[in-house]
């Protein structure tokens, strides 16, 4: 991959100075051990189609409206993926190829050490979606916390910790208090002789095990995750939280922050 993937990359600061490239990873339908273990074939047209409309209604806009702009998005494709999945789409992603996500990740690596000395990454799916100062409220945070960090060049891991559940078989939505959900963000020192990682590389319940954690515990709703009748989480979700644990919400009270609810 040349490095015209991080060619001309809006970069973020801190007050010290200090530079860093936020990448927003979304992986589309590259092979992950999880859509292996639970026999999701990525290529497969009805997946495909199903997939298309909530990336469309949910995903992409809530990264279009994002009021910093200062990152890049990064959207991981199958190879064999229909071109029309991918053509001409809205909010400038960058477009990684390759059949399994840690090939991905690998072509990524390959080129972020001559781009840049730090780079924050955060994660999403197709399904989910981030609310739209979801960026801005993570860089906040880092210029707020993250100068020792930098000074010493010790990774470390930003967590918003509050965000939505959206339920579409039940059509409910609920408040979600996550400490270390998957919409972290993982900030890495990066050179030729430290290599790339990304905040895929851990499940990110480990992440305190791992790395140090900046919570932000009361911050407004900062992300959304879909459950759907194709969602490897619905289960999970359904079976860990108790009706009687879930906090329901309004959707009129943040269709302001997310769009397509």
């Amino acid at each position: 991959m040349p490095n015209l993937l991080f060619a001309d990359a809006p970069r973020a600061r801190l007050p010290s100075g200090d530079e860093y490239l936020h990448l927003l990873i979304t992986r589309y339908n590259v092979v992950s051990g999880a859509a292996e273990r639970a026999k999701v074939d990525g290529l497969d047209p009805a997946w495909l189609e199903h997939r298309a409309k909530l990336f469309r209604r949910f995903c992409i806009p809530s990264v279009e409206r994002q009021t910093n702009k200062n990152f890049v998005w990064l959207i991981l494709f199958h190879p064999r993926t229909p071109a029309h999945y991918y053509a001409d789409l809205p909010g400038s992603p960058k477009l990684v190829f390759a059949e399994r996500r840690e090939d991905a990740y690998a072509q990524i690596a390959a080129v972020l050490p001559s781009a840049t000395a730090a780079a924050l990454s955060s994660r999403f799916d197709n399904d989910d979606a981030i609310a739209f100062d979801y960026v801005e409220n993570i860089q906040k945070g880092i210029a707020r916390f993250g100068e020792g960090f930098f000074r010493r060049r010790e990774d470390f891991v930003f967590c918003l910790n509050r965000g939505l559940i959206l339920d579409t078989a039940e059509n409910r939505l609920y408040i979600n208090n996550s400490p270390y959900n998957s919409f972290l963000a993982l900030m890495e020192f990066v050179d030729t002789r430290k290599p790339w990682r990304s905040v895929n590389h851990f499940r990110h319940p480990e992440a305190p095990k791992l790395y140090p954690v900046v919570e932000i515990k009361d911050n407004e709703p900062a992300w959304m995750v879909i459950l759907h009748e194709r969602n490897l989480l619905n289960a999970q979700w359904l079976e860990q939280t108790p009706r009687a644990l879930r906090t329901p919400a309004d959707p009129n009270a943040f269709r302001s922050r997310f769009p397509g609810l």
